[in-house]
């Protein structure tokens, strides 16, 4: 439904920071990032909605880049928020199937959706759910009929950055077949 952005880009402070926090593997850097995006969300039109309604998702990374950042920037993120708000995270739905580019190091708008187009799966978990077809079936699952934890909830993308707006294209693309009623992304800045 949108993107919710939490602070200026054009602060060269906080671009430093975001760098510190993401490239130079600075985690605590977590607690004051995240503090401002709490700060926004507290003054958002989306904390109308009962928290039990609202989603927390973290844009996932490659197994490759997990590896060598040693974290997942977007989850140290969305744990906070969550932990303040009493905001349920899943991170056992989305997953990032294709290793890309890191989009900082693409300029040009359509190679940057080129390059993270289908880069994001849904996990075998989630495979398990039911979840509707194309033709009204269903994915046989052995839990309760109503075991779409997704369904008619307010999915929040948790990233750090955005620029183009793609990479939060992809996972809504990728999560729409779960049924949720609206999906946003949030992020500390856009640039």
């Amino acid at each position: 439904a949108g993107i919710l952005v939490a602070a200026d880009w054009n602060n060269l402070l906080l671009r430093q920071i975001i760098y510190e926090y993401k490239y130079r593997l600075v985690k605590e850097l977590a607690a004051p990032l995240s503090q401002l995006m709490i700060n926004f969300l507290q003054t958002d039109k989306l904390m109308n909605y009962p928290t039990d309604k609202l989603i927390l998702i973290p844009v996932p990374l490659h197994g490759r880049r997990l590896a060598w950042r040693g974290f997942n920037q977007a989850e140290v993120l969305a744990q906070k928020i969550g932990d303040h708000f009493k905001i349920t995270l899943v991170k056992n739905i989305l997953v990032r199937s294709r290793h890309t580019l890191p989009q900082r190091e693409i300029k040009d708008q359509s190679a940057r959706a080129l390059n993270i187009k289908n880069a994001f799966a849904l996990s075998k978990y989630s495979l398990s759910l039911r979840v509707p077809q194309k033709r009204g079936e269903a994915i046989p699952c052995d839990t309760a009929p109503n075991s779409n934890p997704l369904e008619n909830k307010i999915i929040v993308l948790i990233d750090d950055i955005c620029t183009t707006g793609a990479t939060f294209e992809d996972c809504a693309r990728t999560l729409a077949p779960l049924e949720p009623k609206e999906i946003w992304g949030l992020v500390i800045a856009r640039g």
